[in-house]
């Protein structure tokens, strides 16, 4: 599910809709995958933060349910 939410915001940060644009921060800064070299450097950066995404919604939440079985039922 997470994973789905998280391609939907890609795909809308991706499609510079006008609308949306309006509301960006830094309006005279262009985005980075459309900056000469700096393209590599923002799909590393996408690439790190799924695998990090990945690995939260994975590990670190199936340690915290572990952990929240053991102190309320007692396991």
């Amino acid at each position: 599910m997470i994973v789905q939410l998280n391609a939907v915001y890609l795909w809308i940060y991706r499609a510079e809709i006008p609308f949306l644009e309006q509301y960006k921060v830094e309006k005279d800064v262009p985005w980075p995958w459309k900056v000469e070299g700096k393209y590599e450097e923002w799909k590393a950066l996408v690439i790190k933060s799924f695998i990090q995404c990945m690995f939260n919604n994975t590990v670190i939440n199936v340690g915290m349910l572990l952990l929240y079985c053991q102190v309320f039922y007692g396991w």
